[in-house]
């Protein structure tokens, strides 16, 4: 299941904001959280907008 959970928001999520709090981030490490979450976001809009217009034009 770990690496399952490694695919997810939520693990990204967690694991900056574990460095950030505790002091213990590595900005090379943040950085691929950030762009991992900016993907999730991106994909996410995308998806969202499709979706929109599928539904203005029926």
């Amino acid at each position: 299941m770990q690496p399952i959970a490694y695919l997810t928001p939520l693990f990204h999520g967690v694991a900056l904001t574990r460095g950030t709090s505790l002091g213990t981030v590595e900005p090379v490490l943040a950085m691929v959280h950030l762009a991992v979450l900016g993907v999730f976001i991106a994909a996410g809009t995308v998806a969202s907008f499709v979706t929109f217009r599928r539904k203005l034009v029926k």
